[in-house]
Parts: structure tokens; sequence; C-alpha cells
């Protein structure tokens, strides 16, 4: 697993969207073949973007081992969301887990965390869970677009510090963990959303006029 040897290439074109995994065939129809794969590592491909109108454009990175995002924007709350989004697609059930390593104090309203997204518009459902630098930690929603978001505080707390989502049907909940082994439930909240949505990375300065900049890592999604 540390040196390579390269065995060919070939050219293919394929729809922009394909699929990778692991296979196995007996070579006959008659029988099962049985095969075992460790050390499997598959990342799915991340996309960034500004939500909403924000004051200064942002962007996400990923190196490896950890994600930085540095967004602007007034907030996520009320009716309309402005911050940056680092996500991939989920379909159906699931969730996204991580540890928020590091939080820029641009406000004590500034949040990072976890968000799961209908749409990619300014007014889209979803709920994050997420830290700030001076109000704690903060399970939040929009349980139908265009509607102010709700808030339940969920403890002092500051980075670095583990916060997950988990969806399930309509349901979906937010923890809390200091170590990403024992978990405390936050709240649960009911959103009927679309069976396709997004998932991901949130930060919002709660400044537009400065970026700020966090970071992530242990992220497992979705």
């Amino acid at each position: 697993g540390a040196n390579w040897v390269l065995v060919g290439t070939d050219t293919i074109t394929m729809a922009a969207g394909v699929y990778i995994g692991l296979a196995v065939t007996a070579h006959n129809n008659a029988a099962l073949s049985a095969s075992t794969f460790d050390n499997v590592a598959i990342r799915s491909q991340w996309t960034s973007q500004d939500i909403g109108s924000v004051g200064i454009i942002g962007s996400s990175t990923y190196n490896g081992s950890s994600f930085t995002v540095n967004g602007s924007g007034t907030d996520i709350w009320n009716a309309a969301d402005a911050f940056q989004f680092m996500y991939q697609p989920l379909i159906g059930d699931g969730q996204i887990v991580a540890r928020v390593a590091s939080q820029q104090n641009t406000d004590p309203w500034a949040k990072a965390g976890v968000m799961i997204r209908e749409t990619l518009t300014a007014g889209s459902k979803n709920a994050m869970m997420a830290i700030t630098p001076g109000n704690g930690l903060d399970f939040q929603f929009r349980s139908d677009a265009g509607i102010s978001s709700t808030y339940s505080f969920g403890g002092n707390a500051t980075v670095p510090i583990w916060v997950k989502l988990v969806r399930n049907g309509t349901t979906i909940s937010a923890y809390k963990s200091t170590d990403g082994v024992a978990w405390t439930l936050v709240g649960s909240t009911s959103i009927t959303m679309n069976n396709s949505l997004y998932v991901g990375l949130a930060v919002t300065s709660h400044n537009n006029s400065v970026l700020n900049t966090s970071t992530f890592d242990n992220v497992n999604a979705p």
C-alpha cells in the first residue's frame, strides 16, 4: 500500500456521474464466489459554494486529512441564509460527523458545523449542528422553505468539539461529543425533505465584511 506499480491506462468516454466500488464474479453461474476486502478508501466528491448573499466570496479546501472552510455572510438564520457550504449529495437516510478543530472569532454568533440541506437556495429547509465562539452549541433548523429558523441551545462548549446530524426518514437528530466516542443527543426535529439532498460543512462569519476561517477533521459523510 506504499509503493505502487502502474498496470496500464485507457481512455473511455463516460457520463459525468459514474459509479465506483468493489466487484466480484464467480465465473461460474451456478456458484457464489466470496471475497473479502480491507484497507478500502473511497472519498466522495466534495463541492463548495457560497449560499445566499455574502459580502466576500468564500472558499473550501481539503488537504487529505482536514477541511478548511472560509465563509462570510450575515448569518445562517431567519428566512434566508448567507454562508460557505462544502457539501456532497445524500440520498435517503444518512449522517454526517465532524470535529470542529478550530473556529475564528469573527462574531459571538459566527457558526461552524454540520448541515443537512434540501436545496442550495438561501431559504432552503435545513438542519444544522454548530459551534459558536461566544454562545456555545447551536442546534437549529428551518422546517419549511422561506420561514424563520428555530433554535435549540446545545450547551456551553468551545472548539475542538465533535458534532453530528443523523437523518432517519423525516427525523433529523443532532448530537455533540467531546471525544467522538460518547455522544449526547441535543435534540430532534421532523422535517419533510426530498429524498435527494445535500450534507456538508457550513461556516458563516456573522459579519458580512470579513471571512471566518474554520477547520474540520474526522469528517465522515454520508
